[in-house]
């Protein structure tokens, strides 16, 4: 009996280490030449899809079937783990797509930068299920928008990357609230009590802000976190342990031997307990997404052969 018990224990162990949530990351960026997928705690890469000469990948997802969604901006693909092109959604030469994300409920979400620019839901076959047009008052597509979310509300939040502002835009497009933010703005993730995270690129930093009020909760500069610089504060992920992992990009770095970690892991003390800093084998990351799908990690590690 005690043979079987510890037998017991020993299985539950080793399945809960291969399937310890938060513990693989799929991530690409701005001035990479491919999108990756690693094991975080080895920062061991297990899969990788090439890009193309050319192609800008600010945004990377995955759905419930581990497939990858992803912005080249002039388009958006999601691809097999095998690498097959499921769908391909590409956009007008002026325009650029630099938001692809897989939705909870199996959908899309591509943000169109562009005159009009437009907020395009697709359905789980890549058809158009909904499309919403809206004006930026910024003449350049690149200067527009990086990262779009859509809300618990169903309204969507779009960082203003030339007017360092957020506005929440309702169903129909129309302009529900403003909040003023600083630097050019790439993401804002709602968290679970309303409020935004918001990342503020070149300004070296990023800053909550509350949800009800639009007034800044907690701002971190480049100097508060010990042991790194904060250089273009790209997207940035709240973990469950509360924890949040920024990716700091390096594309607009002068100095091109800097040598800060592409991304990093702090506490909530602002402490880093983790970092990634691997230019050779992951180049610049501007985007990460944490798998923690346990059917999903099955089929990655099934798909690679990972043992």
């Amino acid at each position: 009996m005690i043979k079987k018990t510890l037998l017991f224990l020993l299985v539950l162990f080793c399945t809960n280490a291969l399937f310890s949530t938060e513990s693989y990351l799929l991530m690409s960026g701005s001035g990479s030449k491919k999108i990756s997928i690693a094991e975080k705690e080895s920062k061991k890469e297990i899969w990788n899809h090439p890009l193309e000469k050319g192609q800008e990948c600010n945004c990377v997802s995955m759905n419930a079937n581990a497939e990858v969604i992803y912005s080249y901006k002039h388009g958006a693909k999601l691809v097999s783990l095998d690498h097959q092109v499921i769908w391909d959604y590409p956009t007008e030469v002026a325009n650029e797509i630099q938001c692809a994300i897989a939705l909870p409920d199996g959908g899309y979400l591509l943000g169109i930068c562009g005159k009009p620019s437009k907020i395009v839901e697709l359905d789980t076959k890549g058809k158009v299920r909904k499309e919403i047009s809206f004006e930026t008052n910024l003449e350049k597509a690149h200067s527009q928008f990086r990262n779009i979310t859509k809300l618990k509300n169903g309204n969507y939040l779009v960082p203003f990357f030339g007017k360092s502002i957020l506005s929440e835009l309702d169903k129909e497009g129309k302009t529900v609230k403003t909040y003023q933010s600083e630097g050019t703005v790439f993401a804002a993730l709602e968290l679970e009590n309303g409020n935004f995270l918001v990342s503020c690129g070149d300004a070296h930093q990023y800053m909550l802000i509350s949800r009800a009020t639009g007034e800044v909760i907690e701002k971190v500069k480049d100097k508060d976190i010990v042991g790194v610089n904060l250089l273009y504060v790209a997207q940035i992920v709240q973990l469950k342990n509360g924890n949040r992992l920024i990716c700091n990009w390096d594309g607009h770095c002068k100095d091109k031997n800097v040598n800060e970690p592409q991304i990093i892991e702090i506490d909530t003390h602002k402490n880093i307990v983790w970092s990634l800093n691997d230019k050779i084998n992951f180049g610049k990351i501007s985007s990460v997404k944490v798998i923690d799908n346990k059917k999903v990690i099955a089929e990655i590690l099934k798909t690679t052969k990972l043992k």
